[in-house]
């Protein structure tokens, strides 16, 4: 064996090792680029695990590594106390919203009781009113026809007895009243106003304004508070009862006739 190839058989499995060595050097170690978000940055993979400097992660962020496919995947911490507070802010807002729209009904449905309020004692304040004005009405007929009566008395008193022999003072003539057809005329007047009649209305289980007294008043007088009656029915049940007609009922108690309401 000549010298050259002694030399030859020494070095080339040195140098075989070295390329042995270096190939698995190269795999065992070698320079990769890492996808951060946008951005790359340089990482050593040693024996197929990435390593990085810390300068190269991504500061108060929550960093994932992906050593397969060599990526890092970055996102913003969560801070549990404020989804806390945000989400008692947003359930304070609901709240909010909700009982401030049941607030302003409550406060329109009060409004409109208060104004209903105040219209029936708009009605019952008239009703007095009136009440007191067809007394005193009443009070005024009732004192003329008495008047009425002692004039025709005195004026009597010195003639001379009748053909019948009846002697004395004469009486004044009763008003001609038709009660039937003052009834008659107060019920079309009620239909016209669209009100209804409840037959079970009597006098000891409805209320009334002052009775029609037929005993001092003339046709046309009695026929006028009737009709002022049922226009005073009208106003106020229409005031009170909205969910159906006003009711009413017309009787007659000797020479009184009542106009009731219920």
């Amino acid at each position: 064996m000549t010298k050259t190839k002694k030399i030859l058989l020494a070095v080339v499995p040195v140098f075989v090792v070295l390329a042995i060595e270096a190939g698995i050097a190269l795999w065992a170690f070698r320079p990769v680029q890492i996808a951060c978000d946008d951005e790359s940055v340089s990482a050593v993979t040693v024996l197929g695990r990435a390593w990085l400097p810390l300068e190269g992660v991504p500061s108060e962020r929550v960093v994932t590594i992906d050593t397969t496919s060599l990526s890092i995947t970055t996102a913003t911490p969560v801070d549990e106390s404020k989804i806390r507070e945000a989400a008692i802010d947003a359930t304070v807002q609901e709240l909010e919203a909700k009982y401030s729209t049941q607030l302003a009904e409550l406060e329109a449905q009060i409004d409109e009781t208060n104004q209903r309020l105040a219209t029936a004692q708009a009605q019952l304040e008239r009703r007095e009113a009136d009440e007191a004005a067809a007394a005193k009405r009443a009070a005024q007929q009732k004192a003329a026809a008495q008047q009425a009566a002692n004039n025709a008395g005195t004026g009597g008193a010195g003639s001379a007895p009748t053909s019948g022999g009846s002697a004395g003072t004469s009486q004044p003539a009763t008003p001609a009243v038709d009660a039937a057809e003052l009834i008659a005329n107060g019920h079309a007047y009620a239909a016209s106003k669209n009100m209804g009649v409840n037959s079970a209305l009597t006098i000891g289980n409805a209320g009334y304004f002052n009775p029609v007294d037929l005993s001092i008043l003339s046709q046309a007088s009695a026929q006028s508070d009737i009709y002022y009656c049922i226009d005073q029915i009208a106003g106020m049940m229409g005031a009170i009862e909205q969910d159906h007609p006003p009711v009413y009922n017309i009787v007659q108690n000797g020479s009184k006739i009542y106009v009731l309401y219920g």
